[in-house]
């Protein structure tokens, strides 16, 4: 299927409302408004500039045309097409490794749905899957708001949650109403060799949104929080605290055959680490009835309550008697507090003034810079350091919105310097501050 085809698949029973195509200038995402009759225009306008950068597609029209600085929210959304959701493949495009390994594994999941697709596209590293309606759905109040986002929403949980349990694959959630997803005949440019996104499949199968109504939780359940696993992400390394911990250690060791009180004493101090959601999976796995949903369900209460089970229950209920004296009170504390049987011992600090450093390069500034520099040095009565070192920042915020810098394939960072002048008291450092920054405060 080709972009012209893709575009009229989703778009041609549309009655009125306003298409969006977003794509990637510098650092900022840029949106282009098209009536939804413009097909022809569209699909230009995608061919050209996905040849270029990043370009998206806001799936479900809006009601009127925004800025470009803006895809609106939910109350923006004029209809609904279907329902989509996003998969990616496992490869080093994803830091996500819970991934289908190849495109025919998903397939053979998607195949088991109980609701067939209607789409499939190739997003460069992944796949994107539609379920389209016969018609778009018209959100003409709250009330058909709330419901066609619950239908959408509900199908993207019950996928996600069967994947889970049947595989332990771990998907982005991607169904909120303004979402936009990659453009067919687009280059997917995440890594530097770039991917084409095309439409693989597509066929004539529609649903109604009430295909999708019994998927809906109950009322007591739809309001219930999505686990934050940034919010629970604790800090340390938990193969640091396991090898400071006797307990741990011997949990891991023992794995095939631990008994459950000493596992749940175990995993509420892994589960506090930054990375205890992989670790406490990998030394749950060899037991012989381990089950990925129930140990992420019970990983993540763990890591939400942050209530490590004590040394003094793991001594005195469970039995297990450590052979060293740590002197915490939970084996979090190890590496949360430092282990207070072997406390880090300080280098003692080196004088600022034990050392005689060179002197700044002024010759490395351009010119007209470094010319300023020393005759503000002088003007100042101030170390020519200072004022280069003041100069620097200010040449960063010109370079602004002009320049930015590569990091690795698919990562750019604006060309900020941050400068710290310590002196004493009375050196002058304002007034070579407020000199430099004078004709960016203009």
């Amino acid at each position: 299927m080709k972009l012209k085809e893709y575009l009229r698949t989703l778009y041609g029973e549309s009655d009125g409302g306003y298409i969006g195509i977003s794509y990637r200038a510098g650092e900022r995402m840029l949106t282009k408004w098209f009536p939804a009759a413009e097909l022809t225009e569209i699909e230009n306008f995608i061919k050209d500039i996905g040849a270029k950068t990043d370009t998206y597609i806001c799936i479900n029209p809006r009601r009127k045309k925004l800025t470009s600085k803006s895809r609106g929210s939910d109350k923006d959304v004029k209809c609904a097409i279907g329902c989509y959701m996003d998969f990616d493949i496992k490869s080093d495009a994803h830091a996500e490794k819970r991934l289908p390994e190849t495109k025919e594994e998903l397939l053979s999941f998607l195949d088991g749905l109980p609701n067939k697709l209607s789409l499939l596209c190739f997003s460069g590293h992944g796949y994107h899957a539609m379920w389209l309606f016969e018609t778009p759905y018209e959100i003409s109040d709250d009330d058909a708001k709330k419901y066609i986002a619950g239908c959408v929403k509900a199908w993207e949980r019950y996928v996600k949650s069967r994947a889970e349990k049947e595989h332990g694959w771990h998907f982005d959630s991607v169904s909120d109403l303004p979402r936009m997803l990659r453009a067919p005949e687009s280059i997917n440019f995440k890594t530097e060799d770039g991917c084409k996104c095309e439409v693989v499949f597509a066929n004539d199968i529609r649903y109604s949104p009430s295909d999708f109504q019994p998927y809906i939780e109950s009322e007591g359940d739809t309001d219930k929080k999505e686990f934050d696993a940034f919010g629970c992400m604790g800090t340390g390394s938990a193969e640091e605290l396991i090898g400071r911990c006797e307990f741990l250690q011997y949990c891991r060791n023992k794995s095939e055959t631990l008994s459950e009180p000493m596992w749940h004493a175990a995993i509420t101090n892994i589960a506090q680490t930054r990375d205890g959601q992989e670790a406490v999976h990998e030394i749950s796995r060899p037991y012989p009835k381990y089950s990925y949903s129930e140990t992420e369900a019970k990983y993540r209460r763990a890591a939400s309550e942050d209530k490590p089970t004590t040394c003094e229950y793991i001594h005195k209920t469970l039995g297990f008697k450590c052979k060293c004296e740590c002197g915490v009170k939970a084996p979090i504390a190890l590496i949360r507090q430092g282990n207070k049987a072997v406390p880090d011992k300080w280098e003692e600090p080196i004088p600022l003034d034990e050392y005689v450093l060179s002197e700044f390069p002024v010759d490395a500034l351009p010119k007209p810079l470094a010319d300023y520099a020393l005759a503000l040095a002088e003007s100042t009565q101030t170390p020519v350091d200072m004022t280069c070192v003041s100069v620097l920042p200010k040449i960063a915020v010109a370079m602004q919105g002009k320049y930015r810098i590569r990091a690795k394939a698919d990562y750019f960072e604006p060309p900020n310097v941050f400068v710290v002048i310590i002196m004493a008291p009375s050196e002058r450092k304002s007034a070579v501050e407020n000199a430099t920054r004078r004709p960016i405060d203009m």
